[in-house]
């Protein structure tokens, strides 16, 4: 993944790719938060996500999501 800052651009090794892309994020999220769902903290076998599981489709469109990010991450990951 490459990052701009200002008009420079570099390569991020993987750490820092993390550390980016969690700032990026949180920086992003932190002002919406209201507005964001919360992470369950209990496992799905203890009833995390119930509330989510309980929308119908919802299992699909997660199981869409994670398929979606983890070829991102694996495309990202094989760019020179």
């Amino acid at each position: 993944m490459q990052i701009r800052f200002g008009r420079r651009r570099r390569r991020l090794e993987t750490p820092q790719q993390m550390i980016a892309d969690t700032s990026a994020f949180l920086t992003w999220a932190l002002p919406r938060a209201h507005r964001l769902p919360r992470v369950p903290v209990r496992p799905v076998r203890d009833g995390g996500f119930s509330a989510l599981n309980a929308i119908p489709g919802a299992t699909e469109r997660v199981a869409r999501w994670w398929a979606v990010s983890l070829d991102t991450l694996a495309r990202r990951m094989n760019q020179p």
